[in-house]
């Protein structure tokens, strides 16, 4: 079975100069000593375990485990989405002076050392930059109670108000930032209308596997719309919704490449005080930052489990699947929280298989990703196994919304026969057989080349009647399924 290479390398053409830009920018933002002395006073301080992480990997030539790959590269590439619009080459001058306004400079730079303000001012700066980027007039508010943004359009102003959620809060507190939005816009211009900008901030391991809402923006997205149909917020026209996402395309013997994107979606007030100044078009944010990511060398330690909430992602499951074309922890991770169709077959009463799908529009080529767990009662899903199945787009429909398909083509496509007892089959629901020799196994792969078969069962040894318990029983043939996903 091919390991997953330990040493896992950045793309060396430009991304060093990056990692060293985020560096510097951190440092020109802070000055060296107000940075040594933040991480003193605050070592939890957002830019100060940044900070700590780039000069990592900068001292280690940008290299890293597996296990520090998705958050590392997504840590990376995610502070070039937050810099790329505001951001300047610090090497020159006074850096703040970016921001033309004293007072706004003075706030800024006065925010930013607080731990709980830090990541709400880079949202400021974000929308403030992307704004001027996109050819509008726009100032950073300096005063308490007051809109964070002023935006020039025409000879009209509009006010926006900056906000970051963070997803694991309640939904409905969405409502009362955009309550708080409107009141501050309304303390701007009583008659006027405006906007909440509002980032939904995600953490955790899960690859985009097509271009849906994400399900743990959903909820945020639907309190949103909640109370844009209500008759309160309505100096509040328009609501920007902005998440990161990121997908992962790799090929046998090439690069794994890292996307990482900033998505929104626009929602406006069914009874807004007045007409929006701009259409909701103009307000889509749409950036997308690409990563690189080599492997090298050989695997020298264990991978670890990853606890994703609602699955545990194990140890075993990542050293069997997560190869360079294989499947990787985030993926499992999406089709798992948000499947097309997820199924549980029960063996006993404290025991339970569940297989769960979902259908990949991005990667190179569509497929349906079918993910297999064991599910104790009373405990998390622990996943067990993996698959990319490929087909034509009637096939992928149809298996996409039935797991028990799915997995019944997988067996068509890939499984060998097995005896267990007096059965013989590609997959034996169950069967009682007696206790086997010791070292011996109660299932007996029939394939012509036991090397390339891997054996699932679940089984029970009860030693009162000395007999075997044998479930949910088959083969695959791991070279043939490796095989087709390289085609």
């Amino acid at each position: 079975m091919e390991p997953l290479e330990p040493i896992v390398r950045y793309d060396p053409a430009g991304l060093r100069d990056e990692l060293s830009r985020q560096v510097a920018n951190l440092e020109a933002m802070f000055d060296n000593a107000s940075l040594a002395a933040l991480a003193e006073e605050h070592p939890e301080h957002p830019a100060v375990e940044r900070y700590s992480a780039l000069q990592h990997l900068l001292n280690h030539d940008g290299s890293y485990s597996p296990d520090e790959e998705s958050s590392l590269v997504l840590m990376t590439a995610g502070g070039m989405v937050d810099r790329s619009t505001w951001a300047v080459d610090p090497s020159g001058g006074e850096y703040w002076d970016i921001i033309p306004d004293p007072a706004a400079r003075e706030f800024v730079r006065t925010r930013i050392g607080l731990p709980k303000f830090y990541e709400d001012v880079v949202s400021e700066l974000f929308y403030w930059g992307w704004l001027r980027s996109q050819g509008f007039e726009a100032y950073l508010g300096e005063e308490q109670g007051m809109p964070d943004l002023q935006v020039i359009v025409g000879d009209r102003a509009t006010w926006a108000d900056v906000k970051r959620i963070h997803v694991g809060t309640n939904p409905s507190r969405i409502r009362r930032d955009i309550g708080k939005a409107n009141s501050q816009i309304k303390q701007a211009d009583t008659e006027g209308v405006g906007l909440a900008l509002i980032h939904v901030d995600r953490r955790g391991a899960r690859a985009s596997l097509d271009d849906r809402v994400p399900s743990d923006v959903r909820p945020y997205v639907e309190e949103a719309k909640r109370e844009l149909s209500s008759d309160s917020s309505k100096s509040v026209a328009q609501v920007v919704l902005t998440w990161d996402d990121y997908f992962v395309i790799s090929e046998l013997d090439q690069p794994c490449l890292y996307a990482v994107r900033r998505r929104s979606l626009v929602l406006e007030h069914k009874r807004a005080r007045a007409e929006p100044i701009l259409l909701s078009a103009a307000w889509d944010v749409g950036l997308t930052t690409t990563v690189w990511t080599h492997y090298e060398g050989r695997s020298s330690s264990p991978l670890a489990s990853i606890d994703a909430g609602k699955v545990v992602v194990t140890q075993a499951f990542r050293e069997q699947n997560e190869f360079t074309y294989g499947v990787r922890a985030g993926h499992v991770v999406e089709a798992f929280s948000d499947p097309n169709a997820l199924i549980r077959y029960k063996l006993d009463d404290d025991y339970s298989v569940v297989l769960a799908t979902r259908r990949a529009h991005m990667g190179r080529r569509p497929h349906v990703l079918l993910v297999r767990a064991h599910e104790p009662a009373g405990k998390r899903p622990e996943t067990t196994a993996g698959y990319k199945l490929y087909g034509t787009d009637e096939e992928l429909a149809k298996i996409a919304h039935d797991p028990g398909l799915a997995f019944r083509t997988l067996l068509n496509r890939f499984a060998f026969p097995i005896r267990v007892g007096q059965q013989v089959g590609l997959f034996i629901p169950r069967e009682i057989v007696q206790q086997p020799a010791e070292g011996t196994w109660p299932v007996v792969g029939l394939g012509s080349d036991p090397d390339s078969l891997t054996i699932e069962a679940v089984f029970r040894t009860s030693e009162e009647t000395k007999t075997v318990d044998v479930r949910w029983a088959f083969a695959l043939d791991l070279t043939a399924y490796r095989r087709s996903l390289v085609v």
